[in-house]
């Protein structure tokens, strides 16, 4: 992931319990640029600070199917679904005024 002062910030504090809700940010941000590799390593970071939360495992899966990594795609899509059983794409899409691109989603 490119290096950026926000990221060294987030980085540098570990223990720190709000910094996966940094870390989903950057991931976003880097999604909705299409830097797919960058977001996938920043939802990896928030899921490391916040294993528990699904926001991160969704943008994890869907860089992941950017990337053609369709397997790894769908275990974190699976992670999703035993974090939040009724989650459902098609109200995310609606939540966050997006569509997915892809057949995989």
């Amino acid at each position: 992931m490119q290096s950026n002062g926000a990221s060294k910030r987030f980085g540098s504090a570990p223990f720190d319990p709000f910094a996966f809700g940094a870390w989903l940010s950057i991931a976003i941000a880097r999604f909705c640029q299409g830097r797919y590799e960058d977001a996938a390593n920043a939802a990896r970071k928030a899921i490391q600070r916040n294993p528990g939360f699904s926001n991160p495992h969704v943008i994890l899966a869907a860089a992941l199917v950017k990337l053609g990594h369709v397997d790894e795609a769908k275990a974190a899509a699976a992670r999703v679904l035993a974090l939040q059983p009724g989650f459902s794409i098609a109200e995310f899409c609606a939540v966050t005024d997006t569509a997915p691109e892809s057949p995989h989603l």
